[in-house]
């Protein structure tokens, strides 16, 4: 049987741009104070919904939704634009600083790659399976940063990333597009990600997901982050996984669960 296997990126095979989710959190949180019967833990519910519930969809739509948010609160904010740029702009100097290590040598690509993702990547390799990487990441930095990592060989140019209008980016249209060039069906295809809009577009079609739930803080932890967890089971995912230490071991014993998930 053919098999498509497809993998976000950020988050999910690469952890160059991890800690973004509290860059983004502390650009919009400024523009969202308490109201005056407000307890705090509300306020970063809305937070957390456009920074968390929207994950892999493309940054300037997270943006759109926030300045609704907000201005349905009455709050003044920029535009989504205006967000969106400081946004990218805190975000790549952070970057910068990472690139920067990497290329000098002072980083090793297993510092900014999720654990077991080259052994796993190998392994789905030898099977003859077609793998793709789908991001809402702008696509010229994830292809740049997916060579960066060594990780562009194993996916002979099915890297994609969001091009043109964000606001018409859509995984779904991609998904449905790989699975029509490859000629598989929505039951061949085995979704990997950190976010839900990957997770439940998998389930809508038919396939499995499976949620990378690794920390965005600390890289090598052998369990999940309980918020991804939580998220990524509600969006429809068939089993969460810290890391892919175990995926081989679950490749070979498809059925199984590599990793039980705790409970969310």
């Amino acid at each position: 049987m053919n098999r498509l296997y497809i993998f976000d990126f950020d988050g999910t095979l690469s952890w160059i741009r991890h800690g973004w989710p509290e860059i983004m959190s502390d650009v919009l949180r400024a523009y969202l104070p308490l109201l005056p019967v407000e307890e705090t833990a509300a306020r970063e519910r809305h937070l957390q919904h456009v920074v968390y519930g929207l994950s892999g969809q493309p940054t300037l739509v997270q943006m759109e939704h926030f300045v609704d948010c907000a201005r349905g609160r009455q709050q003044p904010t920029p535009d989504a634009e205006a967000l969106y740029a400081v946004y990218q702009q805190r975000l790549a100097d952070v970057i910068e600083s990472r690139v920067e290590a990497l290329r000098s040598g002072r980083a090793q690509r297993a510092d900014f790659t999720i654990r077991g993702a080259f052994d796993f990547l190998h392994a789905l390799a030898d099977t003859g399976a077609t793998l793709a990487v789908v991001s809402g990441t702008v696509e010229h930095f994830v292809v740049q940063e997916a060579a960066l990592l060594g990780l562009d060989a194993f996916f002979s140019g099915r890297i994609i990333g969001c091009t043109g209008d964000p606001t018409k980016y859509r995984k779904a249209d991609v998904f449905e597009r790989l699975l029509r060039e490859t000629g598989c069906c929505g039951e061949e295809l085995i979704a990997f990600g950190d976010g839900p809009v990957e997770i439940a577009e998998t389930k809508r079609l038919g396939g499995y997901a499976v949620a990378l739930c690794t920390s965005e803080e600390t890289l090598h932890v052998d369990a999940c982050d309980p918020r991804k967890q939580a998220q990524l089971l509600a969006a429809g995912a068939d089993e969460a996984w810290p890391d892919f230490t175990r995926a081989v071991d679950w490749l070979q014993n498809r059925g199984t669960h590599a990793c039980t998930p705790s409970s969310p």
